[in-house]
């Protein structure tokens, strides 16, 4: 029984059982502190002297002591989207092939609200994606009456 491994857990108890370390752990030591307290403290030291961010005045509307109300900043609104008249330039099919599932039901959605002259068919496209990837019925019946909606008005184009 020469060739027999000794238990490694008798091997450490038997060599490091008395031993102390030689190294102070002085030169590793940091001290950390309660890091719940000290987030508080951080925070209000890092706000302290913070001026805001200087907005240009030409952006901004402001009132008569050069502060921004909550009527002024919602009368700004970006520009609404370009409607795109040109359905020959998107393939309906070939982006059903390109893209699955949620990314897929984005694409449709930029184009039926875009894109007039394409709108009944990327929402049909649409419901044949949730049909067949999804259980979203919600959604489902939306487009479904979305769908109906179209169908329903006399077509002016």
């Amino acid at each position: 029984m020469a060739n027999v491994v000794p238990d490694p857990d008798d091997v450490m108890e038997a060599d490091y059982q008395n031993h102390v370390a030689d190294e102070t752990l002085d030169d590793f030591d940091v001290d950390v502190g309660n890091a719940n307290l000290d987030d508080d403290l951080q925070i209000d030291k890092c706000f302290q002297n913070r001026e805001g961010t200087p907005i240009p005045e030409d952006t901004a509307p402001a009132n008569h002591y050069g502060e921004t109300n909550a009527t002024q900043v919602s009368a700004l609104k970006l520009p609404p989207f370009a409607v795109v008249n040109n359905p020959s330039a998107v393939d309906i099919e070939t982006i059903c092939q390109s893209y699955k599932g949620h990314s897929l039901l984005i694409r449709l959605q930029f184009i039926a609200d875009h894109c007039p002259p394409l709108k009944r068919d990327a929402i049909i496209g649409m419901i044949n994606e949730i049909h067949r990837n999804s259980v979203n019925v919600p959604r489902y019946t939306e487009l479904f009456a979305a769908l109906e909606s179209i169908e329903k008005q006399p077509d002016d184009q």
